[in-house]
């Protein structure tokens, strides 16, 4: 069974991949500390402009993977508010509000 911040992380994914360009994707997959030959094998394996969101999501599914428990939502947001990502830093913070709300 999948446990409620388990589905929370992925629907914070959803939200990332539509939220990051190409460089931006870049940029974050180094402070999320990937290692560079996956990053470079993600890359091409979802070349194009058109597969965009399907780099972005599979990068955060490789980090989820290769960090393990670590790889939570408050690691997400902690990450993407250390980087300054703003707005999607409120984004995520709100839909953790939300669902701690809804699991009363």
């Amino acid at each position: 069974m999948i446990h409620i911040s388990e589905m929370l992380l992925m629907k914070m994914l959803d939200v990332v991949k539509v939220s990051l360009n190409k460089n931006e994707l870049r940029y974050v997959m180094k402070k999320f500390k990937l290692p560079e030959d996956k990053v470079t094998e993600i890359e091409q394996t979802y070349f194009g402009k058109d597969k965009l969101q399907d780099r972005v999501y599979n990068s955060l599914l490789f980090w989820k993977e290769y960090r393990g428990p670590p790889a939570t939502v408050d690691e997400l947001i902690r990450i993407f508010h250390i980087i300054g990502y703003n707005q999607l830093c409120d984004k995520l913070r709100t839909m953790k509000i939300y669902s701690q709300r809804l699991m009363l």
